[in-house]
């Protein structure tokens, strides 16, 4: 991809739309859109299945985050600073105000990581995953209430389907069986991790409006590798006796988070971030197969319609400009 252009009369691939290109973007942008958010779906729901081998490695959670988000930082900056040392043309000056509302959006992955890993220490997996991804239709909600973003039946049509494909996937029976260990702490947790994701989705397409998503990365990803390192060193909690499987496989997280944080803005920019929330319901269904295929966990039919209706709203989304 050309990341040279940031601010240019023409923008390029990387480039955010203005705001006009948004409300009705050419076929092209969103094929573009949608397939780069699909694909950031997919190397999230990769790295859950990594993080299980990471945590058998010897790896906590506070040690993963903060790897994870170092890591991902260095992914975006290391190009960036190439670039910068070969004279290209790249625009990482910004506002006051909105350099520090953008750095601000670093915040948002801290509250979404960790409401999500305490909501897991409280729930099932399956329960978590369900609660979690409720982010799209509340992405939805605020468009709607305080964007004035129209739900038309096409994007609504989608949003039902994904929503209804990520239940099935996440095993419905044992995600509503309220038993004894069921936690409504957790639960609360869980939805406030979707809170939390939700409006970083929100503003991700609405702060700075002709910044790039890499710019975007470059400017909040670092706040959350700082006060997650912070929050290492403060409580003593980094887990230093892993194995070498256990580093790498923190190191190759951070690597596929930074592309895949690249990944959703570049579609949050060509698509808006109503239309990527739905897409990135691939997430959960990646999570589904990659579990099939390396750790046998078992694949229903019940879970295989789940796939197909996500899979179904990334289709029915694709066939309009004016979902």
């Amino acid at each position: 991809m050309n990341l040279i252009k940031i601010e240019s009369e023409a923008p390029r691939l990387n480039d955010l739309p203005v705001a006009n290109s948004i409300k009705n973007p050419p076929s092209k942008r969103i094929m573009l859109g949608i397939g780069a958010v699909a694909l950031s779906g997919i190397l999230f729901g990769v790295q859950g299945i990594m993080g299980k081998y990471a945590f058998a490695g010897g790896a906590n959670v506070p040690t993963l985050l903060m790897l994870r988000f170092i890591t991902a930082s260095l992914i975006i900056w290391i190009p960036l600073c190439l670039m910068l040392a070969k004279k290209k043309e790249v625009d990482l000056r910004q506002p006051l105000p909105r350099g520090l509302a953008l750095s601000g959006m670093g915040l948002f992955w801290i509250t979404n990581s960790l409401f999500y890993f305490l909501a897991l220490e409280l729930l099932p997996a399956s329960t978590n995953s369900l609660l979690v991804f409720t982010y799209p239709a509340i992405v939805a909600f605020w468009s709607v209430l305080f964007f004035k973003e129209k739900l038309s039946g096409i994007k609504a049509t989608a949003l039902a389907l994904a929503l209804g494909g990520c239940f099935l996937t996440v095993d419905p029976q044992g995600a509503l069986a309220v038993s004894s260990s069921f936690s409504f702490l957790g639960a609360l947790l869980a939805l406030a991790s979707a809170f939390s994701n939700s409006w970083y989705v929100v503003l991700a397409g609405r702060v700075g409006p002709n910044v790039s998503g890499i710019v975007k990365a470059a400017y909040s990803l670092p706040v959350t590798a700082l006060l997650f390192t912070l929050y290492v060193l403060v409580t003593s909690t980094f887990s230093g006796g892993m194995s070498f499987m256990g580093w790498l496989l923190c190191v190759l997280i951070g690597v596929l988070t930074g592309f895949s944080i690249y990944l959703f803005l570049i579609g949050v920019n060509y698509i808006g971030g109503s239309r990527s929330a739905i897409i990135s319901t691939t997430e959960p269904a990646t999570a589904l197969f990659m579990g099939a295929i390396i750790l046998a966990e078992p694949v229903t039919p019940v879970k295989l319609v789940g796939g197909l209706c996500i899979i179904g709203a990334i289709l029915l989304l694709s066939r309009t400009t004016k979902a």
